[in-house]
């Protein structure tokens, strides 16, 4: 499933799932970066957020 989502969204979720580690405040988000989130047997993953190796130019 993708997810196309403002930066206060994406933090918000991303507090929510961490239990308050990550979110507004804590984590940076840069514009257009991947967030990796998965449902596992015992819930919710943040395997990883603010990836953004996809915007990187390779001259």
């Amino acid at each position: 499933v993708l997810l196309v989502a403002h930066g206060a969204v994406i933090n918000a979720i991303l507090a929510h799932l961490s239990d308050g580690e990550l979110g507004y405040g804590k984590s940076r988000i840069d514009n257009a970066c991947l967030n990796d989130i998965h449902f596992e047997e015992n819930g919710w993953i943040i395997k990883a957020y603010n990836r953004v190796e996809h915007l990187s130019h390779n001259e």
